[in-house]
């Protein structure tokens, strides 16, 4: 299998499961939640795909990609756990004003950066694999994703956390390349850059996020 683009196969990932929340989640999900965590967790991955898929279009012709993208990745994703991920051990030599400041301008990067190309690929079709218990009463669910134009099925491995008492990613594994990871690495090259200021890596995706 060709190995796809990381920020590709991300906007494709994310894709798979955003548009869902908006809907709410089902009460056999809410109910599964307490009972198993891992059978909840597929049925949002699983129920996430499908609505997508139908989403997609009316997506694309809104004209306000940007800010449907920004709501459902706050609603889907573990935002807080994705920004202090990216950054490492670096996270808790911050203030809580400067990590505050991290997360804002986080979120608002990846919305910027991912939004166009989130509804260019949204709806692929997904299959689920398997629902798995991983650390931290974490569930990874492994699911395939088909790409755009290829007949190529790309593993996508979505860990899934529950975050008061509803599931929200908390990393997401396209081809065994960790989101958390990769944007870890692009981040650690900008503060390197800039002597280890963090707040200057701030500065920089308020800047993108214009």
């Amino acid at each position: 299998m060709n190995r796809i683009s990381r920020r590709q196969a991300m906007v494709v990932a994310v894709s798979a499961v955003s548009f869902a929340v908006l809907a709410g989640q089902p009460v056999l999900v809410r109910q599964a939640l307490a009972a198993d965590f891992p059978a909840a967790a597929q049925a949002f991955i699983e129920r996430s795909a499908a609505q997508a898929r139908s989403e997609a279009p009316q997506a694309k012709a809104s004209g306000d990609a940007r800010v449907r993208f920004a709501r459902l990745f706050a609603q889907s994703f573990d935002v807080d756990a994705l920004a202090r991920a990216t950054l490492g051990s670096r996270w808790t030599a911050l203030n809580p004003t400067q990590q505050r400041e991290f997360r804002t301008a986080f979120e608002a990067y990846v919305a910027k950066a991912y939004a166009d190309r989130f509804y260019t690929y949204a709806g692929q079709p997904m299959t689920v694999v398997a629902a798995e218990p991983a650390a931290n009463g974490q569930v990874l669910v492994r699911t395939r994703v088909q790409m755009p134009g290829s007949a190529n099925q790309t593993p996508v491995d979505w860990q899934v956390s529950q975050i008061a008492g509803a599931p929200r990613i908390s990393d997401v594994t396209i081809d065994g390349v960790s989101l958390t990871r990769t944007q870890r690495d692009e981040f650690a090259s900008v503060i390197q850059a800039n002597g280890g200021d963090v707040t200057k890596l701030t500065a920089m995706l308020e800047q993108r996020s214009r």
